[in-house]
């Protein structure tokens, strides 16, 4: 585990030594009131218990949490905040249902449902904002005017090579918008996504969220071809495979 400080207050944990022998690390964003924090996703259990841990050894409390989608890989912590304020999609339960639907997925549903909301935490201002793409139940997190915490619109392997932007609800229309969203509030900012580095060189991540665009126009208008063609019809190249439409 590796504690990324973005400025005073505000945290990235990052699993990457964890993640050895997969194809991603995972991050957790933390934002610090005295001794009460706020939680942006939570990972799968095994880095959430040792986020805890560490938390626990400070005197911090998590009191809130915010969830950008609820993808597995998001909220595994999620059974163990019941008594936080847990923000997130309007359209959360639709996601819910569909990756719990074997299950009793009442306990994963959100306390706050947002379309776009604003609220503050000590020093904080945090903007939510629906950002349909990757899931329907995308949530755009903006802290500060500053630092856009992405989820899952952008990905990165533990490499921080950028792998297939992929819609697993397959409206590639949606993504498309989700990253122009991105873009315009990318401009004076930094990008936090769930999986990779944290992204500071404004040059290199719109022309990474103008690739990803146009791969996704690209799939629109022939959806009989697969990344292999857009490669070598682009020379522009995403690690993973068209599997990972099918990933919630």
């Amino acid at each position: 585990m590796r504690i990324i400080t973005l400025e005073k207050g505000l945290k990235i944990y990052n699993f990457d030594k964890e993640a050895q022998g997969e194809t991603v690390s995972y991050n957790i964003g933390i934002l610090e009131d005295g001794d009460n924090c706020l939680v942006i996703d939570t990972a799968f259990r095994r880095h959430f218990n040792l986020l805890v841990e560490d938390l626990s050894r400070n005197n911090k409390t998590i009191t809130q949490t915010i969830i950008t989608h609820f993808h597995k890989d998001h909220i595994g912590g999620i059974t163990k905040l019941r008594n936080t304020d847990i923000y997130a999609s309007k359209n959360a339960e639709i996601t819910i249902k569909k990756v719990f639907k074997d299950s009793d997925y009442s306990r994963y549903l959100p306390t706050n449902l947002v379309e776009s909301e604003t609220i503050y935490f000590g020093d904080f201002k945090i903007e939510m904002i629906m950002n349909i793409g990757h899931s329907v139940d995308g949530l755009l997190v903006i802290v500060n005017d500053k630092y856009l915490f992405v989820g899952d619109e952008m990905i990165y392997d533990i490499n921080g090579k950028e792998l297939l932007p992929f819609p697993s609800e397959g409206d590639y229309v949606a993504h498309i918008e989700s990253l122009n969203r991105i873009k315009e509030y990318s401009k004076n900012g930094v990008i936090v996504p769930s999986h990779g580095p944290v992204l500071t060189d404004k040059s290199y991540f719109i022309q990474d969220i103008e690739n990803r665009i146009m791969y996704l126009k690209y799939k629109h208008e022939n959806p009989k071809k697969n990344h292999n063609d857009f490669y070598n019809e682009t020379d522009i190249y995403f690690l993973g495979h068209e599997w990972y439409k099918n990933n919630i």
